[in-house]
């Protein structure tokens, strides 16, 4: 259960009962997201599991950092100014 609390320009998100492995813990996770308050919601919780965590605001945006070092997982917005993850995730495969 995730409960996020917002109050200003503070974000407090309250994990209930995530279980934590060794897999996830250390990995390399990009994050493609315009969205302010998700981007710290996103950050907040892969961070909490452990990942290693890289935001970038568009699709764009995130081939530079791809192209520089490995990401175990690339999470991309579907809807962003620019270039959206559809077509983030085309450029990222090619």
């Amino acid at each position: 259960m995730v409960r996020i609390v917002e109050s200003g320009e503070e974000v407090f998100i309250e994990v209930g009962q995530l279980e934590l492995t060794e897999a996830v813990t250390g990995m390399r996770v990009l994050v493609a997201e315009d969205n302010r308050t998700n981007q710290r919601v996103v950050k907040l919780l892969l961070e909490r599991m452990g990942c290693v965590v890289r935001i970038v605001g568009n699709g764009e945006e995130a081939l530079i950092p791809v192209h520089e070092a490995e990401f175990a997982v690339i999470l991309m917005a579907c809807q962003m100014p620019i270039m959206d993850g559809l077509q983030g995730y085309q450029a990222v495969a090619e």
